[in-house]
């Protein structure tokens, strides 16, 4: 019979292999990637797929963020700034904090984008190509309706004027109101 080797435990020291595996959120590259496909207009869903994630994963990055940031503003006050908030987050959180400031800010740029471009339309509108107006308007106002309901969605109305004063209802209003 082999005897075997009696190991004593260092006091600080963890004996065994760490449990789970690292969170992929601690790749920087990836993060970028993703927040980057989202302030270009992608869905989460999109977004996720096309870097090897699931949506539930990013839905849950920043969901575990913003409770990570509330629970910071909770503890500062509402009047604290960004950096404040990041620095006051428990450290195991903070990677999930900066997902969902950056993820925030990055579908922000994306509908900024489209509202530019759709006021450029409105100005293009009196001198450019009806179809290509048409069209690129419309695809304008399909993403917009479709990203972001609860702001130009159904029964929403939001006008936009060119220089020569050609309106654009965004989206053009549904049914009859009598």
């Amino acid at each position: 019979m082999v005897a075997r080797k009696k190991t004593t435990k260092r006091p600080g020291k963890k004996t065994g292999r760490p449990k789970g595996r690292r969170s992929r959120i601690h790749d920087r590259g990836l993060v970028e990637a993703v927040v980057s496909a989202v302030e270009k207009g992608h869905s989460f869903k999109v977004a996720a797929l096309k870097h090897g994630l699931g949506e539930a994963t990013l839905h849950e990055w920043r969901s575990r963020g913003s409770q990570a940031l509330e629970a910071a503003r909770t503890k500062l006050g509402a009047d604290a700034t960004e950096e404040e908030l990041l620095g006051a987050c428990v450290a195991r959180e903070r990677p999930y904090a900066v997902f969902a400031e950056r993820i925030t800010r990055a579908r922000a740029v994306a509908e900024a984008k489209l509202l530019d471009y759709l006021h450029t339309i409105a100005e293009l509108s009196e001198s450019g190509d009806a179809y290509l107006v048409r069209e690129g308007r419309q695809a304008a106002q399909w993403l917009l309706e479709r990203t972001r309901r609860a702001e130009y969605g159904p029964g929403q109305r939001i006008e936009l004027e060119g220089s020569g004063g050609v309106k654009f209802y965004l989206p053009e209003p549904e049914g009859d109101d009598a």
